[in-house]
């Protein structure tokens, strides 16, 4: 993979799985703007990061309103919408508000897991304006997180306005900011909008530009500013209908809780976990049913979850799966029996059943199946404990069929064959 930041060819990359990868900026301002541009990636990936950008960032947003006293002209439900769409200061947040308030510890809320904020304003004479300077973080301190962010705009320097107040009317109310994503709801959003878009001249016919009959659809649709950084194709040039988009034109509009610069990082750190978090689940699920080594996982095999125990604590299966405790039918997980062998024995706490007690399921069972693929003949590993009886569905411990299990759970001898049943599925 190759990384360079500079300048870009005019020409897109041919390839877009990363074995050219280049970034450009070409805009970064004071007023919560930057543009760059993104070269030699698959479409899929780079719409992922636009997502991961709008939706997968944690800032903090009010939550809660506790509102002891309303006589403003708004209702108190309109006024608890405009303060959650307040765009609170969350840089540095995880140092700060480590938890999830509906994860964490607490009864309702902590420093931990929000923020406290209080308004208190009356107006005494003519029209009060209550903005979001009137907001204050509880408690004060040195830090700003929590503290609602200051606007670029030179028109809002005062604050977001909230409310205007006539003579006598006032409001009192208690805000609880927590920790959440826009997944859940847009005001945790720390963009307005995250600009994207590549072929700037559509050279790749992807949108169907509509026009009025006899005009030019280049006249009703010129190209955006992102066409300066492509050469303009000619009007002889063949279409290139098997070609896909590599360049990629982003322009992230941020609100104010996070630098743009650290939107697009904390994307990309999201969409980097989320791919991680997608990539574990399938390893579990294309490697569910192998043996595992560790003496206190667990692993889901077949029909229910099987404990590895340690120390001879064993395990039964029922569809390759089953239930674990300790003293539990076959000992210890040891070696295999040879094949066409039988039945589990009824293990000693310690596993000292024949053959170690016991045997592993297969890597990769039917779902719901029997084991009995093992066929029905073979020799009981218990010493002396009885084997499992019944020709098709085990019974455990009672008397069965097969001839294994003619004594029972605690019988006297475990003879060959039967065990786990004949040949076809339960």
């Amino acid at each position: 993979m190759q990384g360079v930041v500079g300048e870009l060819p005019m020409q897109p990359p041919a390839t877009y799985d990363g074995q050219d990868v280049r970034v450009k900026v070409t805009e970064l301002s004071k007023d919560g703007h930057v543009h760059f541009i993104l070269d030699g990636v698959h479409l899929g990936l780079a719409n992922s990061l636009r997502r991961s950008m709008i939706s997968r960032i944690d800032t903090l947003a009010i939550d809660q309103v506790q509102i002891t006293e309303n006589t403003s002209v708004l209702p108190d439900e309109m006024l608890a919408h405009r303060l959650g769409l307040v765009p609170l200061n969350s840089e540095g947040m995880e140092r700060q508000v480590k938890n999830y308030n509906k994860e964490c510890e607490c009864d309702s809320f902590c420093g931990l897991c929000s923020v406290t904020l209080t308004l208190d304003a009356k107006c005494t004479t003519g029209t009060m304006e209550v903005t979001t300077k009137n907001l204050l973080v509880e408690g004060g301190g040195p830090s700003d997180i929590g503290k609602p962010a200051p606007s670029p705009d030179p028109k809002i320097q005062d604050g977001i306005l909230l409310a205007k107040l006539a003579k006598g009317q006032e409001i009192h109310l208690r805000c609880i900011a927590t920790k959440g994503r826009a997944l859940e709801h847009a005001k945790w959003s720390p963009v307005a909008a995250v600009g994207f878009e590549y072929d700037p001249y559509n050279k790749l016919k992807h949108t169907d530009l509509w026009f009025e009959v006899g005009t030019d659809p280049r006249d009703e649709w010129p190209v955006s500013e992102n066409g300066k950084y492509e050469k303009k194709p000619e009007d002889t040039d063949a279409f290139a209908f098997d070609e896909k988009p590599s360049r990629f034109y982003y322009d992230v509009e941020a609100v104010g809780q996070l630098k743009p610069e650290d939107i697009v990082l904390k994307g990309l750190d999201a969409l980097i976990l989320q791919i991680g978090q997608l990539r574990q689940g399938l390893h579990d699920l294309t490697n569910q049913g192998e043996p595992q080594h560790h003496p206190d996982q667990v692993m889901m095999n077949g029909g229910g979850p099987m404990m590895m125990g340690g120390g001879g604590e064993g395990a039964f299966g029922v569809g390759d799966g089953g239930y674990a405790a300790p003293n539990a039918y076959g000992g210890a997980y040891g070696a295999p029996p040879p094949p066409g062998g039988g039945a589990y024995g009824y293990g000693a706490p310690q596993g000292q059943g024949q053959g170690q007690g016991g045997y592993a399921p297969p890597a990769m069972p039917a779902y719901g199946a029997s084991p009995a693929h093992y066929g029905a003949g073979g020799r009981a590993q218990g010493q002396g404990q009885g084997g499992y009886g019944g020709a098709a569905t085990p019974s455990y411990g009672g008397a069965g069929a097969g001839a294994g299990g003619a004594a029972g759970a605690n019988g006297a001898a475990g003879g060959g064959g039967g065990g786990w049943g004949g040949n076809d599925p339960w």
